[in-house]
């Protein structure tokens, strides 16, 4: 994953790194799209989805039954979670990424190279993509194009900004309790809407108080 990452960095972030915010989402978007349309040509667009050998079994509490399968999952994910929470906060690696993000002229005055550092994140961001990708695989179907997940990090970044990864951890919690809540409103199918309009009431909103998109 590492090594995907140091190619991917130096081929299509590196070169837009210092731009615009704008020109940073086209490339990663344009990125998406041929990665997906390689997968679609390696795999086809079918549903596909992985199912273990736990997959029916449960976990019986007299008054629910816990599917073991979710349970696996939220250790995972919440395991993950916290790890990434304190290597960001509580090493000198995470301090550095930290520094970066905020100050990188600074932190190269301090001996730091921050093209280093930015090649270590986005490693770890595709490292983190793997677990994500591993875990709904188990629980939901999958195909090649991402599009859903990829509204729902927009929404999660636009409720929590991109300063705090307490309130990312947060925000994604909320969006997930809305959504579960949303389809006892409206048919699961059309329940990724409420994403939708979250995110541009979120996001007209923080504009229009002067906030940073």
């Amino acid at each position: 994953m590492m090594a995907i990452g140091a190619i991917y960095y130096y081929i299509c972030a590196k070169p837009v790194i210092e731009k615009t915010m704008l020109a940073q989402v086209v490339i990663t978007f344009g990125a998406a799209m041929c990665i997906e349309s390689m997968i679609a040509l390696a795999w086809t667009t079918d549903y596909r989805t992985v199912t273990p050998l736990y997959r029916v079994v449960s976990i019986d509490l007299s008054i629910v039954k816990l599917p073991l399968i979710y349970l696996t999952v939220l250790l995972i994910v919440f395991t993950t979670t916290l790890l990434l929470y304190f290597f960001l906060t509580r090493t000198g690696i995470g301090k550095f990424i930290r520094a970066t993000a905020d100050r990188p002229k600074v932190i190269q005055l301090m001996g730091v190279n921050p093209n280093k550092v930015r090649m270590l994140v986005v490693g770890l961001s595709i490292g983190l993509a793997g677990v994500a990708g591993s875990t709904i695989s188990v629980v939901d179907v999958f195909t090649p194009s991402g599009i859903d997940y990829q509204i729902r990090a927009f929404v999660i970044l636009v409720l929590a900004g991109f300063k705090n990864i307490l309130n990312v951890i947060l925000a994604g919690c909320a969006l997930g309790i809305v959504e579960s809540v949303s389809t006892l409103i409206v048919p699961p199918a059309i329940s990724p809407i409420i994403s939708y309009i979250l995110f541009l009431s979120i996001a007209m909103w923080r504009r229009k108080m002067g906030y940073e998109i």
